[in-house]
């Protein structure tokens, strides 16, 4: 009895996932004009680092590169710190 209420539940759980990704994709055609304006808002768009990948990348780098756990934490860090200020300097308004 356990056995199928557990392959009852295993089957539900599978078509619900199936099922779940299900989004109708359309093609939009865009005029010359449409597309210079995306081009522009784009290029006025600043994307920040994600600080915190490139610290624990620091991280694992210095460890494959044989520095102690101590050495490659002060190189970790120091990735984070530098990283923090580049994305503060590339800030210049908060938008609601």
């Amino acid at each position: 009895m356990k056995k199928v209420i557990f392959s009852a539940i295993a089957m539900i759980a599978f078509v619900g996932s199936s099922m779940a990704n299900n989004i109708a994709e359309r093609e939009v055609l865009l005029t010359d004009s449409e597309v210079t304006q995306i081009a522009e808002m784009d290029a006025s768009v600043v994307v920040a680092k994600d600080c915190g990948v490139a610290k624990f990348s620091a991280y694992n780098d210095a460890k494959s590169a044989c520095f102690t756990h101590e050495q490659a934490t002060g190189m970790a860090w120091n990735v984070y710190f530098f990283c923090m200020s580049e994305n503060s300097k590339k800030v210049t308004s908060i938008q609601p």
